[in-house]
């Protein structure tokens, strides 16, 4: 399966398949299908053993090039990914997730960067949400 940019797909709880990446440092990508106004984004690495993973960094864009491009969380601080010095905090991956939240931007894609663990050059996925804003009714 060529993991270089996943079809969007809705959430099924309980369905048991993890993304790995290869232990090379990248990316993965998510099409949406179409732009949305989107506010949060709650991403899912292997849990196992206390796993801190290295260098996350989460864009948005309605360009599938990135070359425009809204970074909503970078732990990257010495810039390894080239997308800039990250100031978020790593964090142990817990089964809560890692939620991140962030001003409303509009967006058809999620890129997702990730160097491997503490334990290993593996990049694990097991889930990623991608939230919009609560409707209002006039």
């Amino acid at each position: 399966m060529d993991i270089s940019i996943l079809p969007a797909c809705r959430r099924n709880p309980g369905y048991d398949e993890t993304v790995y990446a290869r232990p090379l440092w990248g990316w993965i990508q998510l099409d949406l299908g179409e732009s949305f106004d989107i506010n949060d984004i709650k991403l899912w690495h292997y849990i196992s053993a206390g796993r801190i993973y290295h260098d996350v960094v989460v864009q948005v864009s309605n360009d599938p090039t990135f070359t425009t491009k809204t970074t909503v969380f970078n732990n990257d601080t010495d810039n390894s990914a080239g997308q800039g010095i990250g100031t978020d905090a790593e964090y142990t991956e817990t089964s809560s997730g890692k939620d991140i939240p962030f001003a409303i931007t509009n967006a058809r894609y999620v890129r997702l960067w990730v160097n491997g663990c503490n334990l290993n050059a593996f990049s694990h996925y097991v889930e990623l949400e991608v939230w919009a804003p609560p409707v209002t009714t006039p």
